[in-house]
């Protein structure tokens, strides 16, 4: 590994490691949305109404994300905190160096990418925007396309469109020149939507997406 890739990833881990110790010193849900996220994932266990108000700000993502944060919810809130948002920056970061790999870029581009989407991701990090981990998937479904794995860049863009939605603009433009991924980004897609029907009461999740 060449000098600018390690300073590269020096410097996501510096920021990791920063907010990851702020998260565990400061009070929970200070300068963070993670706190809205695991709340969705309790009132999905309970069966209740996502999208109604609580103290927190308004929960605004589809029935699928409060389903998946929910085993989250088990967890102490300061290391769900902290665990969400590794999730988003090693997603991020392994995509990064996998664009690199599979274009022309050199060490030091290579470097200077992994540079600046730490400074740019900052803000995210540090309050555990979901977007992390959405850029991280955007990264991701781009490279398996470059290897032409339709299925593989189905999931990485429909992780965005399951959970807002307008990401998957990402995907539909990777398929307008490569027609072979839009039978598996639409059923991939369409799944995601369908898959919180397999794991709660079915009339339960068709009234939180009337009310999303």
């Amino acid at each position: 590994m060449t000098r600018p890739v390690r300073l590269g990833l020096a410097l996501w881990a510096v920021l990791a490691v920063v907010v990851g110790v702020r998260v565990l010193v400061q009070q929970p849900g200070r300068a963070s949305v993670v706190p809205i996220y695991l709340k969705a994932g309790e009132v999905w266990r309970a069966g209740g109404d996502l999208y109604a108000p609580t103290g927190l700000d308004v929960y605004r993502y589809p029935p699928g994300f409060a389903a998946a944060f929910a085993p989250l919810t088990h967890l102490p809130e300061k290391l769900a905190a902290v665990g969400w948002r590794l999730l988003g920056v090693g997603v991020l970061v392994v995509g990064l160096l996998r664009l690199a790999r599979h274009t022309v870029l050199t060490p030091v581009g290579t470097g200077w990418l992994l540079g600046l989407a730490a400074l740019l991701s900052l803000a995210a990090v540090n309050n555990g925007q979901v977007n992390t981990l959405l850029a991280g998937a955007a990264v991701n479904g781009t490279v398996e396309v470059l290897r032409r794995r339709w299925w593989r860049a189905a999931g990485w863009f429909a992780l965005g469109a399951w959970v807002k939605v307008y990401p998957l603009a990402v995907g539909l433009l990777a398929a307008v020149p490569r027609l072979r991924l839009v039978g598996p980004l639409v059923v991939v897609t369409a799944a995601g939507f369908l898959l919180p029907f397999a794991v709660a009461n079915p009339e339960y999740v068709a009234g939180q997406y009337r009310r999303m």
